[in-house]
C-alpha cells in the first residue's frame, strides 16, 4: 500500500516490486502535487492524518475538564 501523507490518496498494489503499477501511479501523485508518500506493506489502513491529533488534543482535554467539574460537586 502507498498512501499519501498529505490527502486522502492511497493505493493498494498486491505486486510489491518498485516497477509495479502503484509505484508509477504514487510517482505521478508526487509530481502532480508535490506531497509527500510513504508506503506499508501490511494489509492495514493508513496511520490517522496529522490533522485528527489536534482534534483528539482538544477532545481529551475537554473530557478532563468535564471529569474535573464532576469530582468538584
Amino acid at each position: 500500500m502507498k498512501y499519501c501523507l498529505d490527502c486522502e490518496w492511497a493505493v493498494v498494489d498486491p505486486d510489491p516490486r518498485p516497477e509495479s503499477d502503484s509505484s508509477e501511479r504514487a510517482i505521478d501523485h508526487v509530481r502532480e502535487t508535490g506531497h509527500s508518500i510513504s508506503s506499508d506493506d501490511s494489509p492495514d489502513l493508513p496511520p490517522l492524518r496529522a490533522e485528527i491529533g489536534p482534534a483528539l488534543s482538544t477532545l481529551f482535554r475537554a473530557l478532563t475538564q468535564a471529569q474535573e467539574s464532576n469530582r468538584d460537586r
